[in-house]
């Protein structure tokens, strides 16, 4: 206990000691607290030490820690089991906002179903809640190369919203720069076939959302987008065939190039436009990148007489990936755009963008084999008038991943059927307008019957198969030497496929 208060008593000392120049003397330890002097000397040498060799310790390469240099603060960094000078923290980037606001967006591509002539028969695609067609659109091609782009979520952008009353938005699910942009899976889109015989791609609608209001805020080094406020969308859709052929819009729809024309789009604009349809200039080979074949064909043959009534094929369209294979397919485009903001902002745009006063669109589709998507529309084929002579008697429907949409083209003439039969009753007549599926390999194949309840299925198939009609089921064990299958219904039907 007395060594302990000479301790405290030698402590409560040396608070009183200058600074730096701690003087411990001899003379000053011969007294009673001797023995305390000695302690204290000793505890400060061990305190010194510990200083000396945290000072020089060495630390992992790579480590940062937090520092001061002239009163700011910095970070050190270690290199070579050694602490690198201080260096000052740089101030963050300040963000210029303003607004751009492209010419037009593409929301998507509507591909005409076949025409039908004559009055005698219609044809239409129907999307409803099971579509969301629409694309998932990146502007990062805008900006050059050293920028870095990010979807902003400032100014109550971040979630949805809607487009009209048939469009809305909010951040992609499977891209952080980007947006998905879609139709509202409450509205309803219905389009018929032209009045003429066969495939005709001018039908084709491509819609474009107007002068869309983008919030942009700009560095040096990077830009945030979003779409801004659009109170009032302006959302027109314009026939490819018009975009082709701008003439025929000043002559069928003045009103729409005024629109057009309002905005500062000219027939310069339109090529970019038509981009989004690669059918736009003909039938090219099919991209199967971009057009997935959904197994469905439907005949489209003319009626075996004049005045005799032409069949209309009606069912499902469907469509359903589980991202199997990993797959990037995209459409870009590059549009004028004006600018809303402060000098700086102009100026830093200028200085951003890869080419002045333009905006690039990217609409992608991606898949992965962590992404699955199910899309579905309703379909009525009509067949052509008495007298059509082709070019083919079949349509393939495909799905375009990238604006969610069904495209209807010809199966070549030179590809075979990999299977074809009959469809009759018991008592030996025709059914035509009827759907038959086909099971093959796990994939489910669709077409109907003709006015001669003759069916044909393409696509590479094999054994073991199950086809049915209605009720009636077929197994087959490997697909036949002559590729026929005739199917009798267990249910008697008259000709025209109702039951008697």
């Amino acid at each position: 206990m007395k060594t302990l208060t000479k301790l405290a008593l030698a402590i409560k000392e040396a608070r009183y000691m200058k600074k730096a120049k701690l003087v411990l003397t001899e003379s000053r330890c011969k007294s009673a607290l001797s023995d305390a002097c000695r302690l204290i000397l000793f505890a400060f040498g061990i305190a010194f030490l510990g200083i000396v060799n945290a000072a020089n310790a060495t630390c992992p390469d790579g480590a940062e820690r937090p520092c001061t240099i002239n009163g700011k603060h910095g970070r050190q960094v270690c290199a070579h089991s050694g602490w690198s000078p201080c260096v000052p923290d740089e101030p963050p980037e300040t963000a210029i906002s303003g607004q751009v606001h492209p010419k037009y967006y593409v929301l998507t591509v509507v591909y005409a179903p076949p025409g039908t002539n004559g009055g005698l028969s219609s044809s239409s695609v129907t999307y409803g809640s099971g579509s969301t067609m629409g694309t998932t659109v990146a502007a990062s091609n805008s900006f050059k190369e050293s920028f870095s782009t990010s979807i902003s979520t400032g100014g109550g952008i971040l979630g949805s919203a809607e487009i009209g009353v048939s469009f809305g938005y909010g951040l992609s699910t499977s891209d952080s720069q980007s947006l998905d942009i879609k139709k509202s899976t409450s509205s309803e889109k219905s389009y018929s076939g032209p009045s003429s015989d066969g495939i005709d791609h001018d039908h084709d609608l491509i819609y474009l959302w107007l002068n869309p209001t983008i919030e942009l805020q700009l560095t040096p080094t990077s830009a945030a987008w979003n779409l801004g406020n659009n109170p009032q969308p302006d959302v027109q859709y314009v026939y490819v065939g018009w975009l082709k052929d701008p003439s025929k819009m000043q002559h069928d729809a003045p009103g729409v190039v005024q629109r057009l024309q309002s905005y500062g789009i000219t027939p310069e604009d339109y090529p970019q436009m038509l981009k989004a349809d690669p059918f736009a200039y003909g039938t090219p080979t099919v991209d199967d990148k971009r057009f997935q074949f959904v197994f469905t064909t439907f005949p489209y043959e003319p009626p075996y007489a004049p005045g005799d009534p032409v069949p209309i094929d009606k069912g499902g369209l469907a469509y359903s990936s589980t991202g199997t294979r990993s797959t990037t397919v995209q459409n870009e485009y590059t549009v004028g755009v004006s600018i809303s903001g402060s000098v700086n902002f102009a100026e830093l745009f200028k200085a951003s963008v890869k080419t002045e006063n333009k905006w690039t669109w990217t609409s992608t589709d991606t898949r992965s084999t962590s992404t699955s998507t199910s899309e579905s529309a309703s379909v009525a084929v009509g067949g052509p008038a008495y007298g059509y002579s082709g070019p083919s008697t079949d349509i393939a429907v495909y799905y375009d991943v990238i604006y969610k949409t069904f495209l209807f083209t010809w199966v070549e003439t030179t590809l075979q059927p990999s299977l074809y039969g009959s469809v009759k009753t018991p008592s030996g007549k025709v059914v035509s307008g009827k759907e038959v599926d086909l099971v093959a390999n796990g994939i489910k194949h669709r077409t109907f019957t003709n006015t001669k309840g003759e069916y044909r299925i393409f696509g590479t198939i094999s054994g073991p198969l199950q086809l049915q009609v209605d009720g009636t089921k077929k197994q087959l064990l490997q697909v036949p030497r002559d590729k026929k299958a005739d199917i009798v219904l267990s249910i008697a039907k008259d000709e025209s496929g109702s039951r008697q």
